[in-house]
């Protein structure tokens, strides 16, 4: 499915806080065209002026969650992230740069339940993406947050019935459907 809007905003959310990425090969030779991310929505989207297109690839709905779950970073230091969307195959959560520094290559998490205190514990994560974003909380201080959006590297059976669970019963909304495949009708 191609989502597509003839003004320079995402074209899944609307909205025209994105960011610049590095450009596709192919976009060298077309004029005007740009690679962008939306910082809301967290989607990447293709801009030839004035008209935006975003390819939906996505195979499982994104939700958000209530704030009683929590991700768990398993570092040097004891840090936790808030849930930004979460789905059977991935997880996008955002913690405070500013603490310390995390190996994207090698990140493994526990999502907390603070409401009956269970735990999905030692989560292997492939890091999709990351960015940081920053906001002033002082005249002389910037508060620095890094996304991630990552997906689950083999989960046990136990892992994908709790995360399961979870869904069920902590789903607020979904943020993103997945992409329905289009059955060919038989000749």
């Amino acid at each position: 499915m191609v989502l597509y809007t003839a003004q320079k905003t995402c074209p899944t959310c609307n909205s025209d806080n994105y960011v610049e990425l590095l450009r596709k090969p192919w976009m060298h030779v077309v004029p005007g065209a740009k690679y962008l991310h939306c910082k809301d929505c967290h989607r990447d989207f293709i801009s030839i002026s004035p008209i935006t297109l975003a390819n939906e690839r996505r195979k499982h709905d994104r939700f958000t969650v209530h704030h009683c779950l929590l991700v768990k970073l398993r570092t040097k230091k004891l840090q936790f992230g808030r849930i930004s969307n979460i789905h059977l195959k991935g997880i996008g959560f955002s913690y405070d740069k500013d603490i310390q520094e995390i190996d994207p290559t090698n990140l493994e998490i526990d999502i907390l339940n603070c409401f009956n205190g269970r735990s999905l514990d030692r989560i292997r994560l492939t890091v999709v993406w990351e960015t940081t974003r920053e906001f002033p909380v002082a005249t002389d201080r910037i508060l620095q947050l890094n996304d991630v959006n990552g997906r689950f590297k083999k989960l046990t059976h136990a892992q994908k019935k709790y995360l399961q669970d979870y869904l069920n019963t902590y789903k607020e909304g979904i943020i993103q459907k997945a992409t329905e495949k289009k059955k060919n009708p038989e000749t």
